[in-house]
Parts: structure tokens; C-alpha cells; sequence
């Protein structure tokens, strides 16, 4: 019997300046419960990002568009003065926190008590 050695090639999928704020609005919102901050700091990062529009971007394109995104949404979060900005920076910190915990060698789940603890927000940040 013969066995068949198959190489894994992935596929080239090209992404438009459109896709990636898509895809960071879509991720932003969830991962802050505030869907009209991540809104809108998509279309900062995309007016910002404009000479990129109706072409594939680079691997290093890419990163530089979500890191924008990541500091537009991180301001507004933390310079936010509603209701919904004010919840998302407690969560914020309190991943920070258990984040911080973890590289400092504390078992996740320990951490995470000890974050929510810290930071009064209850349940998964």
C-alpha cells in the first residue's frame, strides 16, 4: 500500500481595505459590547486608510490597519462618557488585569477570579 504525501498549501485569499474594517468591527464589537464605538472607529480607520480602498493589502497593511483600529476603538473606549463605553473600559481593564496575571505566571482561572474581583465586573470580561 502506498501512502500519498499531500502538502497543505493555503489558500491566497485577498482582502480589500473594506474586508479588514469589516472583519475588526465585527470582532471590536463583540469583544467590547460596544458595536457603535467599533461602528464608528471603522469608519475613522477606513477615511484614514482611504488611499488603500478597491485594492488587496499586504500582510503589513493589514497589520497596520488593525493596529490603528485597536488604538481609534482603545481611545474612544477609554474617553467615552456614556454608558456603553463606561461598561466596556471596566472590561477592558479587568482583561488587562487577568492578562497581566497570567504572564506573571498565575493560573488563568485564578487570575480571571482576581481580576473581577479587583475591577468589580462580574461573569467573563
Amino acid at each position: 500500500m502506498a501512502a500519498q504525501l499531500a502538502l497543505h498549501i493555503p489558500e491566497s485569499r485577498i482582502v480589500t481595505l473594506s474586508d479588514e474594517v469589516r472583519r475588526l468591527v465585527e470582532a471590536g464589537a463583540l469583544k467590547t459590547g460596544a458595536p457603535a464605538h467599533a461602528q464608528e472607529s471603522g469608519r475613522i480607520t477606513a477615511r484614514h486608510f482611504a488611499d488603500w480602498s478597491g485594492r488587496p493589502l499586504s500582510a503589513s497593511e493589514r497589520r497596520r490597519v488593525q493596529a490603528y483600529f485597536g488604538a481609534v476603538l482603545r481611545r474612544r473606549i477609554v474617553r467615552g462618557t456614556d454608558a456603553i463605553a463606561g461598561d466596556a473600559r471596566r472590561r477592558l481593564v479587568t482583561r488587562t488585569i487577568e492578562r497581566d496575571l497570567v504572564e506573571a505566571g498565575w493560573d488563568p482561572s485564578r487570575a480571571r477570579l482576581q481580576a473581577h474581583e479587583a475591577t468589580g465586573v462580574a461573569g467573563r470580561a
